[in-house]
């Protein structure tokens, strides 16, 4: 079975571009752009405040510059800390752009404070932030989601990959 991983008529790499990460962490990032990121995943901004609520969970090293405690537990603390705090935007060692909580040690990307800036996903945060379990079922419901599309598009590249 022959497999062409790519376009084959674009030997020079043009027309690639379009498959760049639209969301790149930096102060690039807007609205519009994250907005197109969350219909691309084919879930709602709700849904997307909850992914993102659950990937800061349990320290993750982004959002502190302290080491992860390890913690596996899935809470509100990102929405309470991002609701809760003023931030400003810093470059770190690396020369890195973050935003940085006014007297803590707390960091966040622009996509990260997108959250706060977008009426919609404010709202989402907020209730989040005074709703743990909210969140968490929230966060229950993305989160299977995007497995269950995940699968599909494993089964369906599988599928295509076989069958070709």
């Amino acid at each position: 079975m022959q497999f062409c991983p790519g376009r084959s008529d674009a030997t020079d790499g043009s027309g690639s571009e379009i498959l760049e990460p639209r969301i790149t962490g930096t102060t690039n990032d807007t609205i519009e752009l994250l907005g197109d990121f969350v219909n691309v995943l084919g879930l709602t901004k709700r849904q997307y405040v909850a992914i993102v609520g659950g990937a800061y969970s349990g320290g993750a090293p982004l959002w502190s510059t302290e080491t992860t405690d390890g913690s596996s537990t899935i809470d509100n603390t990102f929405f309470t800390n991002l609701i809760e705090n003023e931030w400003t935007l810093t470059t770190d060692a690396n020369g890195v752009e973050l935003y940085k909580a006014e007297g803590e040690e707390l960091y966040l990307l622009q996509a990260d404070l997108i959250v706060r800036w977008d009426p919609e996903m404010l709202m989402a945060a907020q209730e989040f932030a005074s709703d743990n379990a909210t969140f968490r079922k929230e966060f229950a419901s993305a989160w299977t989601q995007v497995i269950i599309h995940t699968i599909i598009l494993i089964y369906s590249y599988t599928h295509i990959l076989i069958y070709s």
